[in-house]
């Protein structure tokens, strides 16, 4: 099935088909196998399918086309809705301990 949509888009885009039109009609569409991704630009989808056209917007697609269609990074989610850029976080396997931190080294000059 993965197969014959990646035909179809392909298709659609070689005789002039919008990627939006792509995007709009396959982006939520849900099937199984669904969850989390290793893409920490697109951390869940709802199918396959799903995840393909939601990296094919965000590669392909400028933001204002991709903000009137919903398919946003966490970080541009965030920045429309407080309107400023979030820190990314440290990456840790336990909650509230990071396992690294930007850290401060002092630097000597010679005098």
């Amino acid at each position: 099935m993965t197969e014959t949509v990646s035909l179809a888009i392909s298709t659609g885009l070689a005789y002039g088909v919008s990627l939006v039109t792509f995007v709009r009609q396959f982006a939520d569409l849900r099937f199984e196998p669904a969850g989390l991704t290793d893409d920490p630009e697109i951390p869940r989808a709802a199918s396959i399918i799903d995840y393909v056209v939601r990296r094919l917007a965000l590669d392909f697609l400028p933001l204002q086309d991709r903000v009137t269609l919903g398919v946003l990074t966490p970080v541009e989610r965030a920045t429309t809705v407080t309107g400023s850029t979030p820190m990314v976080p440290a990456w840790s396997d336990t909650p509230g301990i990071p396992l690294f931190a930007p850290l401060a080294v002092p630097v000597q000059t010679a005098y």
